[in-house]
């Protein structure tokens, strides 16, 4: 099996024993080089990516508790930009797509790349108390970890559709702004690193930030912001 293919799959079961991926939800893509793929399975995209662009991504409905090798197959994006080739045997890619393709083609320059996206219990409860960015960073900059590994804080996306464009080109507005992090209001988070555990380093650190956050607040305290955004 390919490193890529195992990272993912190691990472995914991981993800799922914290509880953050639960049934099919959650996905992961991480760059790689080149990629023969099956040119049968072919997906228009109503949106521009890179040229030439190719990842490995996790599959529509997998299941990370359980994720076997063919839950795992790389998307190549053809040289128009406009359309994709995957080489899953049964399925499609994750339907958050969009996303993995539109922040995998900002970051093209870079020679590796890995995006994680996850159900976070705590990160989804304090989005529904904290609702502003402002409000959230202040909250969960209570962390240590948190100015080391997300300096710039992280980004807020209101409620959007689960898979559409539109929650892809939101998140990618935040990176534009210089964040490395997004939270999906009421939904989940979006790290990206280098590799996978640097963003899972990233996500388990802003979970417990989230998690210290409630815990005082659910005390009637307020937490105190130890960090520079």
């Amino acid at each position: 099996m390919e490193e890529g293919k195992r990272d993912i799959l190691e990472c995914a079961r991981y993800l799922a024993s914290r509880g953050w991926a639960e049934a099919s939800a959650g996905n992961i893509s991480v760059r790689i080089k080149r990629a023969t793929v099956n040119n049968t399975n072919t997906m228009p995209i109503n949106y521009s990516a890179k040229p030439g662009l190719a990842i490995y991504i996790t599959k529509s409905g997998s299941n990370f508790r359980l994720m076997a090798e063919d839950d795992v197959s790389s998307v190549v994006v053809d040289e128009d930009g406009q359309k994709v080739t995957h080489d899953f045997k049964q399925g499609r890619p994750t339907s958050e797509l969009s996303t993995h393709l539109l922040l995998q083609s900002h970051f093209a320059d870079k020679n590796s790349l890995a995006i994680i996206h996850a159900h976070l219990t705590n990160l989804v409860a304090a989005t529904h108390i904290f609702r502003s960015e402002q409000e959230l960073n202040e909250a969960i900059f209570c962390h240590t970890e948190m100015p080391l590994l997300v300096p710039s804080g992280i980004g807020l996306v209101p409620i959007i559709t689960p898979g559409s464009v539109e929650i892809a080109q939101a998140t990618l507005e935040k990176i534009r702004q210089g964040k490395t992090c997004i939270a999906w209001a009421c939904h989940g988070i979006v790290s990206i690193a280098d590799n996978l555990l640097g963003a899972t380093n990233i996500v388990e650190a802003v979970e417990k930030a989230c998690e210290i956050a409630l815990k005082v607040k659910s005390a009637g305290g307020k937490t105190i912001f130890i960090g520079q955004l």
